[in-house]
């Protein structure tokens, strides 16, 4: 009776630890649309690899974002990929409050500080005006198009304005 008891506590632990194969696509470099199952790894980050396989029984294979433009889960997100100006620096600021003292990692500069990137954007809002998500290195950063233009960083900077002497 013990046994079984612990096998039907075990059994939803083992569902949430299972690999999940979920139906989606992707489209190559070259255009063509695979329909597939996706790895779901429920990403914290936005992925730059997925692994996938073309039917049940089939083997796994991994994408990634130099091979491919966009992948979605149907129905779920949809990620394609841009090549964007990103601004990666802190947005971090915290204080101590045992001693007092403020620490921070802010920048003294007022303009973004841009690095081009390729990344996986994943998709808010598509339409006449689309929006994008990305999440990485613990920041979270928006960006933009409208009427098929290119997709950009919609800007919001923290930095710390140097102390004027009076």
């Amino acid at each position: 009776m013990q046994k079984l008891l612990f096998a039907l506590f075990l059994l939803p632990v083992m569902g949430f630890c299972q690999t999940r194969f979920e139906k989606g696509y992707f489209v190559g470099n070259d255009g063509i649309r695979v329909d597939c199952l996706i790895k779901n790894e429920d990403w914290k980050n936005n992925p730059a690899q997925f692994d996938y396989k073309e039917g049940e029984s089939g083997e796994v294979k991994r994408a990634d974002i130099e091979t491919v433009s966009e992948f979605a889960f149907v129905p779920g997100p949809r990620y394609v990929r841009a090549r964007v100006d990103i601004d990666y620096s802190s947005d971090v600021s915290e204080v101590l409050k045992t001693v007092d003292v403020t620490t921070s990692n802010l920048s003294l500069k007022r303009d973004p500080e841009l690095k081009n990137e390729v990344l996986f954007l994943n998709v808010i809002v598509e339409g006449k005006a689309s929006l994008y998500y990305w999440y990485g290195d613990n920041r979270v950063r928006l960006f933009y198009s409208s009427s098929g233009s290119a997709i950009k960083q919609l800007i919001y900077k923290k930095y710390l304005a140097e102390k004027q002497d009076k």
